[in-house]
């Protein structure tokens, strides 16, 4: 019980340290220096919700689409999932980590994100629009920031 006062007191004389010395967090820097992957993975969200926009619109039961890629079969409900994870979560923890290893894993996890919407576009019982949706998607994705 009484540690958690303790967390707080150590956090708050670690910030005020910091800021006396004009210095900022780790996370804080790293998400400086990532700035346009961050601003990437927010677009991505945005390209996620026109292609749930679409789906809703067609009608579209996601659970349904599915494609046998790499040895298993996918939803595209999964498929869109996963990306959504990794543009609100995966991404930006690894930005705040500030490891050495940031960039290299974030285009890791897009390659197979980006293999992995291109298959399901290609899937025939998907309306034009949607195909599009994806399409837009697919394009947004491989213009990852380079940093």
């Amino acid at each position: 019980m009484m540690q958690t006062p303790l967390r707080y007191a150590r956090a708050f004389f670690k910030a005020l340290a910091l800021t006396l010395r004009g210095q900022q967090p780790p996370s804080l820097k790293a998400e400086a220096r990532y700035a346009g992957l961050r601003q990437w993975s927010r677009e991505t969200v945005d390209k996620l919700n026109a292609v749930n926009r679409a789906v809703q619109q067609h009608g579209v039961e996601t659970g349904t689409i599915v494609k046998h890629i790499e040895g298993r079969d996918v939803s595209l409900e999964h498929a869109l999932s996963v990306i959504r994870f990794h543009a609100t979560r995966e991404y930006p923890h690894l930005i705040r980590s500030g490891d050495r290893h940031t960039n290299t894993a974030i285009h890791a996890l897009n390659m197979n994100d980006q293999y992995l919407i291109q298959q399901m576009s290609e899937h025939e019982a998907l309306p034009e629009a949607v195909q599009q949706a994806l399409g837009a998607l697919t394009d947004h994705l491989v213009k990852i920031v380079k940093e």
